[in-house]
């Protein structure tokens, strides 16, 4: 499962600009019947103006004064019963 990402950034004059429009696939979840999608994410806290750019960061949970953007995603009611019913046969 993907999930579109619409970036933007800010030019000197410190307006908004669109930078990427892009779709970031997802981590299944076995058991659940989801997906983990982890959209953004730094180290530190924004900077401006900035391009835009996904920043780089190193672990799943941030350090103090950084952040991740993730969703997740779970399958309705029932579903993941029945995936792991099929998953034993």
């Amino acid at each position: 499962m993907k999930i579109r990402r619409v970036t933007t950034g800010h030019n000197a004059a410190g307006k908004a600009v669109f930078v990427s429009d892009t779709e970031v696939e997802g981590d299944a979840i076995a058991l659940l019947g989801g997906a983990i999608h982890t959209l953004w994410g730094a180290d530190h806290l924004p900077e401006f103006p900035d391009a835009g750019k996904k920043p780089a960061y190193t672990d799943y949970f941030p350090p103090l004064g950084g952040f991740r953007f993730i969703t997740f995603t779970l399958a309705p009611e029932g579903a993941s019963a029945r995936l792991r019913v099929i998953r034993r046969r």
